[in-house]
């Protein structure tokens, strides 16, 4: 492959970041976040709700859209027209990582009208990156926020107050993940009173109810199959276990990495129309070669 220039990476990232600036959301504090409600018992049909206004809120923020249907699950007794009608058009693409200007809309679990979990997501990579419980009479600006992974990942300009929960972001075991029709109110009843987690405490139920409303929220409005999954457990009136294939764990696990993987395949156009190589590349043909020792090179990193 033709040498790259040094900066080739540097002008890229300049030109995706000024690209979503466009409709990126302005976001100084609290009040300026967008909220999906859900109950803590949703039906399927409920579920798919919070999958559409997700949907919207993204094509809503996103500054390119794939020109292609969204495919949704299908729930028992089928989509009803109105929920078409609602839908936006086109596949959004997700606002690039930028450290200093993280984005996020907050998920928003009714538990009754005096009580509410909040779940903050990022625009950049759909995680959810931590919770917190508002009652009656609590003030929404000074509540803490209790962090998934370090604090820092939830941005002081946003969330005023911020404690590391003790639990991972990362998922602890994908074979232990279960979806079922009172996952979300379970989640709600077991963290209510919470207290961080202390590095000797077993954590290992309350990773494993963060590990399956991560799935549902997070994968659920990325992935079709896991949107699937999800809607399928919520029906079942038992306990339903989500297992994954191998190709399934690969996909959640590894979607950063492929997303990198696509601008490296995306390397050998971009150096030649924008002509940012020291050397064009001439012959077209050879980009499969060029895509297969990327894979592989990024395999073996």
């Amino acid at each position: 492959m033709s040498k790259l220039k040094q900066d080739v990476f540097d002008k890229a990232h300049e030109m995706a970041l000024a690209a979503t600036t466009r409709k990126r959301p302005t976001q100084r504090s609290y009040n300026d976040l967008d909220k999906v409600k859900i109950t803590s018992r949703p039906t399927a049909l409920q579920l798919l709700h919070m999958y559409k206004d997700i949907h919207n809120l993204f094509v809503k923020h996103s500054a390119a859209l794939v020109p292609r249907n969204v495919c949704f699950a299908q729930p028992v007794g089928g989509i009803p027209s109105t929920f078409k009608e609602e839908l936006l058009d086109g596949v959004p693409v997700a606002i690039p990582y930028d450290k200093q200007n993280l984005c996020f809309f907050i998920i928003e679990v009714v538990i009754d009208k005096d009580v509410v979990f909040q779940f903050p997501m990022r625009f950049d990579s759909m995680y959810c990156c931590g919770f917190r419980v508002l009652e009656l009479g609590d003030d929404p600006l000074e509540k803490i926020w209790y962090s998934f992974g370090k604090v820092l990942i939830l941005p002081n300009r946003l969330f005023k107050n911020r404690k590391k929960s003790g639990l991972s972001l990362a998922y602890n075991n994908f074979c232990k993940i279960q979806i079922f029709g009172g996952l979300i109110a379970k989640f709600c009843h077991h963290f209510r009173a919470f207290q961080p987690l202390k590095d000797d405490d077993d954590n290992s139920m309350a990773q494993q109810f963060k590990d399956s409303i991560f799935f549902v929220f997070s994968e659920g409005s990325r992935f079709w199959f896991a949107m699937c999954l999800s809607l399928e457990g919520v029906q079942c009136k038992t306990v339903y276990c989500v297992r994954l294939t191998d190709l399934m764990a690969d996909l959640i696990q590894d979607y950063g990495d492929t997303s990198r993987l696509c601008v490296y395949l995306w390397l050998p156009f971009l150096e030649r129309e924008m002509d940012l190589a020291a050397t064009s590349l001439h012959d077209k043909s050879r980009f499969l070669i060029y895509s297969w020792l990327f894979a592989k090179r990024w395999k073996n990193s």
